[in-house]
């Protein structure tokens, strides 16, 4: 094992952020969510914010899933597609564009049972429709995603195209948490293709304050200031917007 991730590790155990560890084939961090026990691959330097930010402080727990198509842009390691399965969603599609990721994703969520649900995209959501390459190395750390000219084949969508080609229904939900790609993938999309979402919920990054006017333009009723927001697309879907800064602190 090398030592930064025994020192992540024995960290992570101190803060409480998972229950038990699994030694086997690989090391399986142990947590509860939902009253049920989740068995996480290779994510320990996640865990924190999975723990602690997803499953326990409850940032998605007013979103209405049941019975519904969730699409989760960003899923990481597969937490939150785990998480909105357990919570009743008919299904997720969830979309990830680091391969490293991906594939870590592809683990938790089949050894959690919950693959029947979740259709796993190796795929990112942006202004433009198409494929880039991604570098296959490691990630440690939140960042953006950024094509390279090597590396393996990722789609990218547009709103529209991903809606269209995978038929995403009305009455549907959006999760966006691609640390910083969030105003151009969502705030670039058609308002007839945003209205096919009844709850739109979005973790910005880089501060609020920068982006309130672009935000406000594709509201029908602006945007008071504040780290738990909500205003309306067309018709009735709910957008809320998440200060991921302030809720870090």
């Amino acid at each position: 094992m090398r030592p930064e991730m025994y020192a992540t590790i024995i960290h992570a155990y101190h803060r409480r952020a998972f229950e038990e560890l699994e030694c086997g084939d690989s090391l399986y961090a142990v947590v509860t969510c939902k009253g049920r026990r989740v068995r996480l691959y290779d994510s320990f330097e996640f865990l924190h914010d999975i723990v602690f930010e997803n499953f326990t402080s409850g940032a998605y727990d007013d979103l209405d899933v049941r019975g519904r198509v969730v699409v989760d842009v960003g899923v990481g390691v597969g937490d939150t597609a785990i998480l909105f399965s357990l919570m009743g969603a008919k299904k997720v599609i969830a979309l990830e564009p680091f391969p490293s990721l991906y594939e870590k994703a592809l683990v938790n969520i089949k050894i959690n049972g919950v693959e029947d649900k979740v259709l796993l995209l190796n795929a990112g959501l942006g202004p433009f429709d198409g494929e880039v390459r991604a570098e296959p190395e490691e990630v440690r750390g939140y960042y953006s995603f950024k094509p390279s000219t090597n590396g393996v084949k990722v789609r990218m969508y547009t709103l529209g195209s991903l809606i269209g080609e995978l038929g995403i229904e009305r009455g549907s939900v959006l999760k966006v948490d691609c640390e910083g790609c969030e105003c151009e993938a969502v705030l670039s999309a058609k308002p007839e293709d945003l209205a096919v979402f009844e709850q739109i919920v979005i973790e910005y990054h880089n501060g609020y304050a920068g982006s309130e006017g672009s935000w406000k333009a594709r509201g029908s009723q602006g945007i008071p200031s504040g780290p738990n927001l909500f205003f309306n697309y067309s018709e009735d879907p709910n957008l809320r917007i998440i200060d991921l800064d302030t809720r870090k602190r």
